[in-house]
């Protein structure tokens, strides 16, 4: 059988459901059916932050000391990579 990208189950995980959720309300809003989204999937692990879904990440090695990411903070305390 096939299964529809909305069908959501109990066993369904967090970004599946956000993904959806993300969708759902980007066609409610939008008026000419256009949208761009982008992801980041970061992981914090030996005190680094990698990008699991950047190209530049490889399994066995992270990031290169050239394409860290850091955490930033701007003067209002918001938080971003």
């Amino acid at each position: 059988s096939s299964r529809n990208v909305l069908d959501i189950t109990e066993d369904t995980g967090l970004i599946p459901r956000a993904c959806v959720d993300l969708f759902l309300s980007a066609k409610q809003k939008c008026c000419n059916g256009e949208i761009n989204v982008e992801f980041s999937y970061l992981e914090i692990y030996n005190e680094e932050i990698n990008d699991l879904l950047s190209h530049h990440h490889q399994r066995t090695g992270g990031s290169s000391s050239n394409n860290k990411l850091k955490i930033r903070e701007t003067y209002t305390n918001e938080v971003y990579v």
